[in-house]
C-alpha cells in the first residue's frame, strides 16, 4: 500500500530559506498503517546530498504530535531532482496515523504538485511545517498561502481510519505566520521548452489545472533500478476507471526481487513521475518429471522420461547461434542445470539436458537407475527403475552404437580439472568451446577434423592464454556438421 497524496507532477518546490535540522515539512495520514518505507522527490536549485527523515503520530485532534517521534533518521542519502525511496531500518507502527517529513539545513525545497483534479484535490490538514519540532508548535500550509500537495509518500500495510479524520478543524491551534516559506516554480515539467514567465507560465499552469487522467503505464523493474528508469520493462497500460493490473509475464522471468512502478497520463502529453510498489519474490516453482522408461537392448539401456507440463523454460539456450570466430555470443543463464543419472547409487551422468540416456553394461543381471533434475535453487522429484539385462554380455560383448553427441562431462561440479566425451557417428570436423557466464569465448578445446569414434577432452580451468578461469558456471558448445549441444559445467574452487 502507499500513501500518497501528489499526482506525480511537481510545479513547485518548498522550503523554509533558513531551515535547520528541526524545521520539519511534512505530509499527514490519518490512518493506522505500518510502515516500511518512505520516498520523496526534492526539486529546488539546491542539491542537498542528504536529508533527515522524521515520522511522528498524530494527537488526540488529529494533528502532528511532536511528543510521539516514531522514527528519525540523519543524514539519509538524496537524489536531488529524482523520486529517492528510503527503506526504514524497521518497521514503523503508526496505530493513530502519522506525519512523514523532512528536513535539511537550509532552503529543503520539496516538491509540490497544482493541487487541483481528482483525486489529488489538496485538502486542508493534511500538510503541515514547523521551524522547530521541539518546539511543539506545527502550521498548516493553508495558512502560509499554499494549496498544493507535497510529493511525499509513504509505503507499508493500512490498517485502517483512525479515531480522528482528514477535516480536522483548526480553531484554537496555534499557528505560525507562514511569512517564512519560500516557493521556487519548477518549470521544467509545467512549460515543455525553455523558460517562461509571466502570461505564458500562467497560461502553461492553467493548462496543467485542466488536464484530465486518461490512464496509467505499469512498469516491472529489478530491485536496485529504482533510479534506472531506461531498465524498466513497460508490461502494460490500463484505461483510468481502472486502478489494477495483473502481471502475467512472471513465468519469463528469473528468480529474484522485483517491484513496479505506474505513471499517470494525462492529457496534453502530460506524464506523471513513477509511483512505486513494495517489493516482491519470485522464485520459479520447480516442475514435476515423469515416465520413466527402460528399452533393453543386450546391454544397452535406452531411458526416457518427460516434464510433467507440457512446456518447461529451462532456461539455458544460447541466445543466437555461434560461429567459429565468435567470441560475443550471451547465454541466457536460468536455473536449469540438467539431470543426474545413477546407476546402483553411483552418478555415471550428470548436466543432461535432454530428456533421455544411454547406457552401456557388460553384466547381466538387475540394474536401478535412478533420474533427477537439478536446478540453481531446488531439485525436481526422483525417478527410479529396475532393469533387468538378460542377455549374455560377458560372451558378446556390446558394441556401443555411434552417434554424434556431446554426452557430458565428469566430475560437475569439478576441481581443478573435468573430462568432457563426446562421440561421432561419422567422419567430420569438430569443435568445441567454453564461454563464461557473459557469453564471452575462454578457450577453444577442439577444433578438428576427426574420424567417427568415442572421444574426450579435458578442460583444466584455464582460458587461451593459461590462466585461470576462476570459480562460477561455464557452458560448453559442441558443433560437428549440422549438430550442435550445449551443457553447463560448474568450477569451485
Amino acid at each position: 500500500m502507499e500513501f500518497r497524496r501528489d499526482d506525480g507532477v511537481p510545479i513547485l518546490a518548498i522550503g523554509l530559506p533558513a531551515g535547520t535540522n528541526n524545521s520539519v515539512l511534512g505530509a499527514k495520514y490519518a490512518r493506522s498503517a505500518i510502515l516500511n518505507s518512505v520516498s520523496w522527490y526534492l526539486g529546488g536549485t539546491t542539491n542537498h546530498p542528504t536529508v533527515n527523515v522524521f515520522i511522528f503520530g498524530l494527537n488526540a485532534q488529529g494533528q502532528p504530535n511532536s511528543n510521539a517521534l516514531l522514527y528519525h533518521a540523519q543524514s539519509v542519502p538524496n537524489n536531488h531532482q529524482q523520486w529517492t525511496i528510503y527503506e526504514l531500518s524497521e518497521e514503523v507502527e503508526a496505530t493513530n496515523g502519522f506525519l512523514i517529513g523532512l528536513s535539511v539545513v537550509g532552503n529543503l525545497g520539496i516538491a509540490a504538485d497544482d493541487g487541483v483534479g481528482e483525486p489529488y484535490i489538496f485538502q486542508n490538514n493534511t500538510h503541515y511545517f514547523t521551524t522547530n519540532y521541539t518546539t511543539g508548535t506545527w502550521s498548516t500550509m493553508e495558512s502560509a498561502g499554499y494549496y498544493n500537495n507535497f510529493l511525499l509518500r509513504a509505503q507499508g500495510f493500512d490498517l485502517g481510519p483512525t479515531r480522528g479524520n482528514e477535516s480536522v478543524v483548526d480553531g484554537g491551534y496555534l499557528f505560525n505566520s507562514g511569512k517564512e516559506l519560500i516557493a521556487e516554480n519548477i518549470n521544467r515539467f509545467v512549460i515543455p521548452r525553455g523558460e517562461r514567465s509571466g502570461t505564458s507560465a500562467k497560461r502553461s499552469i492553467e493548462r496543467e489545472r485542466n488536464r484530465v487522467l486518461v490512464g496509467f503505464i505499469i512498469y516491472r523493474l529489478a530491485a536496485g533500478q529504482e533510479q534506472q528508469p531506461h531498465l524498466w520493462d513497460e508490461i502494460g497500460t490500463v484505461p483510468s476507471a481502472e486502478t489494477s493490473f495483473v502481471d502475467e509475464g512472471l513465468p519469463e522471468l528469473l528468480n529474484g526481487t522485483y517491484r513496479y512502478a505506474v505513471r499517470s497520463v494525462y492529457t496534453n502529453n502530460v506524464l506523471s513521475i513513477a509511483s512505486l510498489s513494495n517489493t516482491i519474490q519470485y522464485q520459479e516453482t520447480i516442475p514435476y518429471i515423469t515416465g520413466l522408461q527402460a528399452n533393453v537392448d543386450g546391454g544397452v539401456i535406452h531411458l526416457t522420461w518427460q516434464w510433467m507440463r507440457n512446456e518447461v523454460r529451462t532456461r539455458n539456450r544460447v541466445s543466437r547461434d555461434v560461429s567459429e570466430d565468435d567470441s560475443t555470443a550471451r547465454f541466457d543463464e536460468r536455473a536449469f542445470l540438467g539431470f543426474k543419472i545413477t546407476r546402483d547409487g553411483p552418478v555415471i551422468a550428470e548436466g543432461v539436458m535432454e530428456t533421455e540416456y544411454t547406457d552401456i553394461v557388460y553384466q547381466t543381471g538387475q540394474y536401478i537407475y535412478t533420474v533427477i533434475g537439478e536446478f540453481t535453487n531446488g531439485s525436481t522429484n526422483m525417478l527410479m527403475i529396475q532393469v533387468q539385462v538378460t542377455s549374455d554380455v560377458e560372451d558378446e560383448p556390446v558394441v556401443e552404437p555411434l552417434v554424434t553427441a556431446l554426452l557430458g562431462n565428469h566430475p560437475n561440479p569439478f576441481n581443478p580439472d573435468t573430462t568432457i566425451r563426446y562421440s561421432l557417428e561419422s567422419d567430420e570436423r569438430v569443435i568445441i568451446d567454453v564461454y563464461n557466464i557473459r557469453g564471452q569465448l575462454v578457450k577453444t578445446l577442439v577444433n578438428d577434423y576427426q574420424r567417427a569414434g568415442q572421444y574426450s577432452v579435458i578442460w583444466d580451468g584455464k582460458d587461451e592464454r593459461g590462466r585461470d578461469a576462476g570459480s562460477g558456471i561455464f557452458f560448453y558448445r559442441m558443433k560437428s556438421g549440422s549438430y550442435s549441444s550445449t551443457r553447463k559445467m560448474i568450477m569451485m574452487k
